[in-house]
């Protein structure tokens, strides 16, 4: 069952996410299963690319890995 409303994923839920807490992932399943509707705008993406930990390639790669 798709949801009809779409919601901002703000930054914070997405550092959270990448910083391995389980409640954020939990959240953002619910993008991935089709559950809910999400965006994220660029402000975020360049957000989380701009942060310090960025120089790690592996970071790097799942901040780009989230905009797909």
């Amino acid at each position: 069952m798709e949801s009809s409303e779409t919601l901002i994923i703000d930054s914070d839920i997405l550092i959270d996410h990448l910083r391995g807490f389980r409640e954020a992932k939990v959240f953002l399943s619910f993008f991935y299963e089709k559950e809910m509707n999400g965006l994220l705008s660029v402000i975020t993406v360049m957000e989380l690319l701009s942060g310090k930990s960025t120089s790690d390639l592996e970071k790097r790669r799942k901040i780009v890995t989230l905009r797909q």
